[in-house]
């Protein structure tokens, strides 16, 4: 059968939240598949080929054949560890950590397509925005397509966090308390106890009253 090609990327996502079995706290503060545009064709046309060759015939093997090819296709080498968890960023979904991840990986392109020397021997990045040899002109689309991709997630990353402010603000109407607690958060202004730490003729002195 021909494999579905309309919204796959959405029916790919959903089949891996209900096949893979990693504990979800480690979902969200780890990356252990990269779902980039590359990773998820690799993974339809590996299934398209697997499926058509040697149908499965009950759903262990649906799952089994899946998860092959999945961890073929997209799984990292070495599981990535974010900053962005739930904790001190709790708008941040795991498809935004993807979708960060890929972005690090498109101005890794750039990094490395800068690195490639000019046909023309020019150094200067000034001079090279100029040049139409096929390695600056390489530069200039890794370029457009990282800044593009960045533009579109920073949007997204805003609007992820305006919905959950507004929503935790909703949650507190009546209380005008929490409601400032939540404004001052994202203001920056949070009242935090700063612990005193001196040194005294070698000595680390914690206690604010000194005698």
């Amino acid at each position: 059968a021909e494999f579905p090609r309309t919204q796959c990327r959405g029916h790919l996502f959903q089949i891996c939240e209900d096949i893979l079995s990693h504990s979800t706290n480690d979902s969200k503060h780890i990356q252990y598949y990269d779902y980039c545009s590359s990773n998820v064709d690799k993974l339809k046309d590996k299934l398209k080929e697997e499926f058509s060759n040697n149908p499965p015939k009950n759903f262990e093997q649906f799952a089994s054949c899946f998860q092959d090819n999945l961890d073929q296709s997209c799984k990292l080498v070495k599981p990535k560890h974010s900053k962005r968890t739930t904790a001190n960023n709790p708008w941040i979904t795991s498809g935004l950590i993807a979708s960060i991840a890929n972005k690090d990986n498109l101005f890794k392109l750039w990094e490395a397509a800068k690195k490639k020397k000019c046909v023309s021997k020019l150094t200067e990045m000034s001079e090279r925005d100029k040049c139409d040899c096929v390695f600056c002109a390489d530069i200039r689309l890794k370029y457009v397509r990282f800044s593009d991709y960045r533009k579109r997630l920073k949007f997204l990353i805003n609007f992820r966090k305006a919905k959950y402010l507004g929503l935790k603000v909703e949650e507190c109407v009546g209380d005008s308390k929490k409601v400032w607690k939540i404004i001052n958060n994202v203001r920056g202004k949070n009242k935090q106890l700063i612990k005193p730490n001196f040194v005294i003729d070698n000595k680390r002195i914690t206690d604010r009253r000194v005698g």
